[in-house]
């Protein structure tokens, strides 16, 4: 279990603690959460309760296909929430529909995938390790 939770707070620093730096000292580093980086974020929670939470854990050990599912779960949220933006419920700051959205689409669910599979794989590795 304590090298689980290592695994995951190393992904989760690589993705939310990585600040950017203050030009010339000024201020004080910020992060900055935008939608690329919770989706990531998202995925490594959900990776964490799959693998860790006891009933889902029962449930997911028997379910055959794993990264599809993830990787599924993460194109229908996506679309949701653009979905969403461009019917008034939400305020994602998109802008006008186009190929610039659709990029942006895109990314957001391939960092989910790639934390996703990386939760997935760093949990799998440490079990092996014990």
């Amino acid at each position: 279990m304590k090298k689980r939770l290592y695994v995951v707070c190393g992904a989760a620093s690589l993705l939310v603690a990585t600040p950017v730096l203050a030009q010339g000292g000024a201020g004080v580093p910020t992060v900055e959460l935008s939608g690329t980086v919770l989706a990531a974020l998202l995925a490594v929670l959900v990776s964490v309760v799959l693998e860790s939470v006891p009933g889902a854990q029962a449930w997911w050990a028997r379910f055959g296909y794993k990264r599809e599912s993830l990787a599924g779960a993460g194109l229908v949220l996506t679309v949701a929430l653009v979905a969403l933006h461009y019917a008034g419920a939400l305020d994602l700051g998109l802008g006008a529909f186009g190929w610039p959205v659709v990029w942006q689409a895109a990314e957001a669910w391939l960092a989910f995938v790639g934390a996703g599979q990386l939760a997935f794989t760093g949990q799998r590795w440490s079990a092996k390790a014990r």
